[in-house]
């Protein structure tokens, strides 16, 4: 994580890793999208790359 993660609110930050166990626990690191991760948190997938 780089500092800018730590610079969002705390609860975007919460639901972005909330949402990746959740992705990352139903299927396996390689083949885990960063865009359902997107979808799960409900942010857009440009904001989750930054």
């Amino acid at each position: 994580m780089n500092d800018k993660f730590f610079k969002l609110p705390l609860e975007k930050q919460r639901r972005i890793i909330n949402a990746a166990y959740k992705v990352f626990s139903e299927s396996s690191h390689k083949k885990a999208p960063m865009s359902e991760i997107a979808d799960e948190s409900g942010i857009s997938k440009a904001l989750l790359f930054r």
